[in-house]
């Protein structure tokens, strides 16, 4: 005996729900534990010694070099 026929608005909400599903699966979940990896590299860094320190300057150094390049890129529109 063949399966119960469904509705298109059952089906569509199915797939949709599914979709949802797979998407949270393959983004949310992964930045979850890329956070967790994260917050133990940082805790353990922060162990007793100072070795972190020159790191955190290049990212702050870097980050700046970065902001100022971004705000010296002109947008050339139509009119320009």
């Amino acid at each position: 005996m063949p399966a119960e026929e469904k509705s298109i608005p059952q089906v569509v909400t199915e797939l949709w729900e599914m979709t949802v599903s797979y998407a949270k699966q393959e983004t949310v979940e992964p930045l979850k534990g890329l956070g967790r990896f994260v917050a133990f590299g940082v805790g353990a860094a922060l162990d007793g010694n100072l070795n972190w320190v020159p790191y955190l300057a290049a990212l702050v150094l870097l980050g700046l070099l970065i902001a100022l390049a971004v705000s010296r890129i002109k947008v050339k529109g139509p009119n320009r």
